[in-house]
């Protein structure tokens, strides 16, 4: 992970493993094409000296070297959006492109509501031949309401780093400024993770609580940044609960092509 420099880093594994043919869930592997749609690992740091953090996302997007869009059975696919959570809540997102709604890749959103999110469903709005995640968080939205507010800046690159095969292709690599809020609950191991390789969330990864320990030689005397996120942290913060527990109905029948291939039709409990 090219994090070495910064104060303390973690990294979190999804195995590269073989495809599904037809799981939905949370607990299953990639859905379609290994090759195009696997979510290999997550990585995160934060600096106390600079107040900067990073996250680092290694993957396989579709058939190319870039994030940039590509189009899978007819469905244009984009790259989805990493969200943290608190408590199971989406509470801040982070786009990796810059997408509708005006949202700018490597800013640093916090989430009001759950109107701020959109599912798989929301984006790509589906019918019943194809099965993916439909439930499953996967871009930021502003919608006009307050539903989220952009609270730090940001910058995204992009390096193809693997073969593909054995490793994910790309790593995705944001360095941004954090709220003194955010810091807080990342040192004191409160805050989660949830990301997706892609708009259509067919291979998916969630993190309950990002474990990173502050190397202290790294952190000021007195550190504003501690100790302006510590002030926070007696502060009551209004979440609108995020239900993380996934439903599916029977519009996911079978899917043809590049997402995944029914062997035989599938009815889904509705």
């Amino acid at each position: 992970m090219p994090f070495e420099a910064l104060a303390t880093s973690v990294s979190y594994i999804d195995p590269f493993g073989t495809s599904e043919t037809s799981c939905v869930s949370t607990s299953c592997g990639v859905i379609g094409d290994q090759e195009w749609f696997d979510l290999d690992r997550f990585g995160m740091s934060f600096s106390a000296a600079s107040g900067t953090a990073s996250i680092s996302v290694i993957l396989n997007f579709g058939p190319g070297t870039t994030l940039a869009p590509f189009v899978s059975d007819g469905v244009q696919l984009n790259a989805a959006d990493v969200f943290f959570t608190v408590g199971g809540e989406i509470e801040y997102g982070i786009a990796l492109t810059s997408h509708a709604n005006g949202i700018t890749a490597g800013s640093l959103y916090q989430v009001s509501t759950s109107a701020g999110v959109m599912s798989a469903y929301d984006v790509l709005h589906l019918g019943s031949g194809f099965v993916y995640r439909p439930e499953f968080p996967v871009w930021l939205r502003d919608d006009g309401r307050g539903s989220i507010q952009q609270v730090g800046g940001g910058t995204v690159t992009t390096a193809v780093t693997g073969d593909g095969y054995t490793s994910g292709r790309l790593t995705a690599s944001v360095t941004f400024t954090p709220t003194p809020e955010f810091v807080a609950l990342l040192l004191e191991g409160s805050m989660g993770v949830e990301l997706a390789s892609a708009t259509c969330g067919n291979d998916i990864k969630i993190v309950r609580g990002i474990s990173l320990t502050p190397d202290r030689s790294d952190l000021p005397e007195p550190s504003s940044w501690v100790l302006g996120a510590t002030g926070l942290l007696g502060l009551a913060v209004y979440r609108k609960r995020w239900d993380s527990v996934f439903t599916f109905s029977r519009r996911q029948a079978r899917l043809t092509g590049r997402f995944c291939r029914f062997r035989s039709r599938t009815r889904w409990p509705g």
